[in-house]
């Protein structure tokens, strides 16, 4: 099969760190070098050498911004998630979390913003708790929930009621966390640890749902208290994850598929 090139664009010095394309087909990318972080709308053409740039924007605060990750609903809405450094980041009034919190200035807070298809902010809130939070990959679903997943250090990470995980260990732990935000960015439907990393670092890598609204995760492992279910592959404590949360509210229902 032969190949093409659909789109093609130079921003000056930018790195790509994530990109998506939208049910309308145009590419969302996010673009940056600390501490700025642009977001750009390219409108793919027949022509490659005509490719258009309707929007381009930065989403920032004063301090260091990094973008990890984007993805798009159908409406042609995008959502964004990261981490932040900046107290003044730009959340928006109505904002699940709307005050960055430190215990030192190397505390990152994760973010999630959402964009309508012209490239306004609808939504931007802070995700966490008072130590470093990073959010590492989002999905949405139909009704546009996002699902995010990420690493905390955080002991006041914000957990629901039926949370696998409700804390971590100590303030030397670093373990995953799973959350499902509103459609309007104004509230967790649920959030979850997967692990209470205990003295070592876990990492939520990625995460996907289904059109059930079931939200599949993977990562890496590294903490000795990491629930297994039956028949998962190996029951080892170290390694890579795949976890499934098989009911869309309900965390009692999340389990630990495989770990390789």
């Amino acid at each position: 099969m032969s190949q093409r090139l659909i789109a093609s664009a130079v921003f000056g010095w930018t790195l790509a760190n994530a990109a998506t394309n939208s049910a309308r087909g145009n590419f969302h990318y996010l673009l940056g070098k600390e501490p700025s972080q642009w977001r750009v709308n390219v409108q793919p053409t027949a022509d490659p050498r005509n490719t258009s740039v309707s929007y381009a924007t930065l989403l920032r605060g004063t301090k260091s911004d990094h973008a990890a990750a984007v993805v798009a609903d159908a409406s042609g809405n995008f959502y964004v998630t990261g981490w932040t450094y900046s107290a003044d980041f730009p959340v928006t009034p109505s904002a699940f979390k709307g005050t960055f919190t430190d215990l030192s200035p190397k505390t990152a807070n994760a973010f999630v913003a959402k964009f309508d298809p012209a490239g306004a902010l609808i939504y931007c809130t802070y995700v966490g708790g008072n130590r470093d939070d990073k959010a590492n990959s989002i999905a949405v679903d139909h009704d546009g929930n996002a699902y995010i997943t990420g690493q905390t250090a955080s002991l006041d990470f914000p957990t629901t009621s039926g949370a696998i995980v409700a804390n971590l260990a100590d303030s030397y732990s670093v373990g995953v966390f799973v959350l499902k935000l509103s459609p309007a960015g104004d509230r967790l439907v649920y959030s979850t640890l997967l692990s209470d990393g205990y003295y070592v670092g876990d990492k939520g890598a990625a995460i996907a749902v289904d059109a059930a609204g079931n939200a599949v995760v993977t990562g890496t492992n590294n903490s000795e208290q990491f629930a297994t279910t039956a028949g998962a592959a190996t029951e080892r404590s170290y390694g890579n994850f795949v976890a499934k949360e098989l009911s869309r509210n309900k965390l009692s229902n999340m389990r630990v598929d495989t770990r390789m």
